[in-house]
């Protein structure tokens, strides 16, 4: 079913609660997690011309959605990046459909986007919106099962896609105790399969980008304003 602009404008308000922690303004967001939540990052799609430009008019972004367009320094795999580029200083021997492949793959490549948010009227637009009455998880009873990739809040089923990012932290994570710490290196190992002495802050943000965003679905579907895991350090924890 197609959402209408204002029910895309909430999930957007509901994407960035998600990420704001009540004190850093400044939101980093991969540009898989929004295309997750149904946006692009084309400058010329419905979500910066649209959704961003109804932001900035009521105060909730505070800079240009002119940040949001593609930027090298933002792009998440460095290395794969630097390859490309490689190929293209060989453009003389590059044949055209060649280049427009290796310009397509660059372009398609998951970004790091900053969102510059008031967090004051970020909170408010939150709390005012016309929604459900809010579950607490504190009274839920949580469940993971890896089997089938699913996190269960009390009746309500949580489906992750199956051996991607989301359902990798959780067969870490669900192991521990609530409150219990878990290095992010544990998660990215099972995230990757890298066995490797790790101790790269890309490789990190990566294990947060999968901790908001699952924050974020579980916000979303559950109708909960509380965090199922939270970071602190290097390591993150299950708080229900």
């Amino acid at each position: 079913m197609t959402m209408t602009i204002d029910e895309k404008y909430d999930n957007a308000i509901q994407m960035l609660h998600g990420y704001y922690d009540g004190k850093n303004e400044r939101l980093r967001i991969a540009s898989s997690v929004l295309k997750e939540n149904g946006f692009n990052t084309d400058f010329h799609g419905e979500f910066v011309s649209m959704i961003c430009g109804r932001l900035g008019r009521e105060g909730i972004l505070k800079e240009s959605p002119f940040t949001f367009l593609p930027s090298d320094k933002g792009i998440i795999d460095q290395v794969r990046y630097q390859q490309l580029n490689r190929k293209m200083e060989e453009m003389p021997v590059l044949s055209y459909a060649e280049l427009g492949r290796i310009q397509e793959e660059i372009f398609s490549m998951d970004r790091i986007l900053t969102f510059v948010v008031d967090g004051g009227k970020l909170d408010a637009v939150y709390n005012n919106s016309d929604r459900n009455p809010k579950n607490e998880l504190a009274e839920k009873t949580i469940t993971f099962n890896d089997e089938s990739a699913r996190i269960l809040i009390g009746e309500i089923p949580l489906q992750l896609p199956p051996f991607q990012n989301e359902h990798c932290l959780c067969r870490v994570i669900f192991k521990r105790k609530i409150h219990e710490p878990v290095d992010w290196s544990l998660v990215y190992k099972e995230m990757t399969g890298d066995i490797e002495e790790i101790a790269d802050k890309k490789k990190m943000r990566a294990v947060q980008d999968a901790m908001y965003a699952l924050n974020n679905r579980v916000k979303k579907e559950a109708n909960t304003d509380d965090s199922l895991f939270s970071w602190e350090g290097k390591s993150m924890a299950r708080n229900f």
